[in-house]
């Protein structure tokens, strides 16, 4: 039987699908020397499981996210009653439409020209870490009060500065 399922780890919970939840929890628990505190499974699909995974916030790897059990469980139930149709992003996606189509923009021609002229001035770089490592820096910003942008530039500044012996 295709289910979702819930592992806590007490400073983690393991959120993933398996068609034999028992046998998964023994391999995890066998290879990571850690015994399940709690187990909480429900007949679920694929979609329901990667439904969950956008709710859980705090990813540490893979599958593994720092989360309450419990507001898992009730996410995933949440999900498997039908409650829960949609990921975050698509609710914002979705909001961000709405908004526009009823708050139709004010910018004016002037503002226009003037943001095209500061951004003629600015480079792009694209960066695209991995979700983990992403994850952590917007964290490291964050801790910081600073902005993504701000957090990097400073830290390359930094590294380009020890690197030249100033």
């Amino acid at each position: 039987m295709e289910q979702a399922y819930i592992f806590d780890f007490g400073d983690k919970i393991k959120a993933g699908y398996s068609t034999n939840v028992k046998k998964r929890l023994r391999t995890i628990e066998l290879s990571s020397g850690v015994r399940a505190k709690q187990v909480y499974s429900v007949e679920a699909s694929r979609k329901e499981e990667y439904l969950l995974h956008s709710w859980l916030k705090n990813r540490l790897e893979g599958e593994f996210f720092a989360f309450p059990f419990d507001e898992a469980k009730q996410i995933l139930d949440d999900i498997v009653s039908r409650k829960i149709l949609k990921t975050p992003y698509e609710i914002e996606i979705e909001n961000r439409k709405f908004l526009r189509a009823n708050n139709p923009s004010k910018t004016t021609e002037a503002q226009k020209r003037a943001v095209k002229k500061a951004q003629s001035k600015c480079d792009a770089i694209m960066l695209r870490p991995s979700k983990e490592e992403g994850a952590r820096i917007r964290a490291a910003a964050a801790a910081a009060g600073q902005s993504n942008q701000q957090y990097i530039l400073q830290a390359t500044r930094d590294r380009m500065k020890r690197e030249s012996g100033e």
